[in-house]
């Protein structure tokens, strides 16, 4: 089962960060076949991985620790596809 845009914006940082340290994947839930009803869906799946993409610019270093939480904070706000704007920010770390 993979969780929905709502869930995942509510999802506590920490519990995100812990995934990524133990290379988890906090998107996705597998449960038995009798443990999932069937629902209406809340969002759509554009809207899912919208919510993916923030989440990854604010913890996509994550899975580094606390040496991945300076590289994070050091490119907060930086274009990921800019890699010489990426690389300048990169020198003061």
């Amino acid at each position: 089962m993979q969780w929905d845009s709502i869930t995942l914006k509510n999802m506590p940082g920490y519990f995100i960060e812990q995934s990524e340290v133990e290379g988890l994947d906090y998107t996705t839930m597998y449960l038995w076949a009798e443990e999932v009803e069937l629902s209406e869906p809340r969002d759509t799946k554009g809207e899912t991985e919208g919510a993916v993409k923030k989440i990854l610019k604010t913890r996509s270093w994550s899975w580094l620790g606390e040496e991945g939480k300076r590289i994070q904070k050091v490119l907060t706000g930086i274009d990921e596809e800019d890699e010489m704007e990426t690389f300048r920010a990169g020198r003061g770390i």
